[in-house]
């Protein structure tokens, strides 16, 4: 055989080297860097390995989250809401615990009930409704009851004038139409009056009303147009006739006059009721304030615990 390189030579140990020797054990492939699994149990359960912290699979599952998905689906864990605990079934009338229950509600009722209105209280705000200034009298509020009692006085002191001038201004226009339109309006109702001072005459009232009216109800029967007539017009002592439109402007002044006279001593009664209500608002309230705790203030000064020669001043109030 020629010479060996050492090339082949040492290609051959490296091939005796990786070739294992018979009956060994062939070493494992892995070298250090594998990791035997755990051998397993037989007759227990086998039990996977966790994965790792590190690992992707390590996050919680949307599915098997804490219900959120689930309850969007609704399929989330019952929670079952707790048993309210129901009311004993109150007792039928003639049943034992009844005639005791009956009698507690009106106490209860009543216990409910603020006290609002006293008796004295209640007296007050009549008398205050009766004669203004009454109610604050009573309470010694001498100014209010003074003032409530002027105005009272002046209410009906015009309410009086009123009333005198809606006489003596009636009398007026009456004597009028009796001088100048030749007709007595002492007992006739205001209707009559009012139709005395729209026309100048009895005959322009027959012809411009009844006449007017009787056309229009029975056109096209004599019979029943001429006795409308003579059931309607104004003759006789009813008849009255105007000596000049002056004069029939001078009844109507003066029956204006009376209106406005009347209308005003309306007024004054309306008057008289706003301040009784005015007056016994106040005694209401001035009687609210006097039950309360009065108000009382004190000017109080203290000596200064560092500096002898100075003091605190203060205002206190107790309420």
């Amino acid at each position: 055989m020629g010479a060996r390189s050492p090339g082949a030579v040492a290609i051959g140990l490296l091939l005796a080297l990786a070739v294992p020797a018979a009956g060994e054990p062939a070493a494992s492939t892995a070298g250090a860097w594998s990791l035997a699994a755990p051998a397993p149990v037989f007759g227990a359960p086998s039990a996977r390995p966790g994965p790792a912290s590190g690992s992707a699979f390590a996050s919680p599952s949307a599915l098997v989250d804490d219900g959120g998905l689930l309850a969007a689906r609704g399929m989330g864990t019952r929670t079952d809401k707790p048993k309210q605990p129901k009311e004993a079934p109150a007792p039928k009338p003639g049943e034992p615990g009844a005639a005791k229950a009956d009698s507690l509600a009106p106490t209860r009722h009543r216990a409910a009930l603020p006290r609002v209105l006293s008796g004295q209280r209640a007296r007050i705000m009549l008398q205050s409704l009766t004669v203004p200034g009454w109610g604050e009298a009573t309470l010694g509020q001498k100014r209010s009851a003074l003032a409530f009692g002027l105005l009272e006085a002046g209410i009906w002191g015009s309410f009086t004038a009123f009333r005198i001038q809606e006489r003596m201004r009636r009398e007026t226009y009456q004597r009028t139409a009796s001088l100048y339109a030749g007709i007595d309006l002492s007992h006739r109702d205001e209707e009559y009056r009012r139709v005395v001072g729209f026309y100048i005459s009895s005959d322009e009232y027959n012809q411009l009303v009844v006449r007017r009216n009787a056309a229009n109800l029975y056109f096209g029967d004599p019979a029943a147009y001429d006795a409308y007539i003579a059931e309607h017009e104004l003759k006789g002592d009813q008849a009255w006739s105007w000596d000049s439109e002056a004069s029939l402007r001078r009844y109507r002044t003066e029956r204006q006059a009376t209106q406005r006279a009347i209308k005003r001593a309306h007024d004054a009664l309306a008057a008289a009721l706003i301040s009784r209500l005015v007056s016994m608002i106040h005694a209401s309230a001035g009687a609210i304030r006097r039950d309360a705790a009065p108000t009382s203030f004190h000017l109080e000064y203290r000596p200064d615990d560092v500096d002898p020669s100075s003091f605190h001043l203060g205002l206190r109030a107790d309420f």
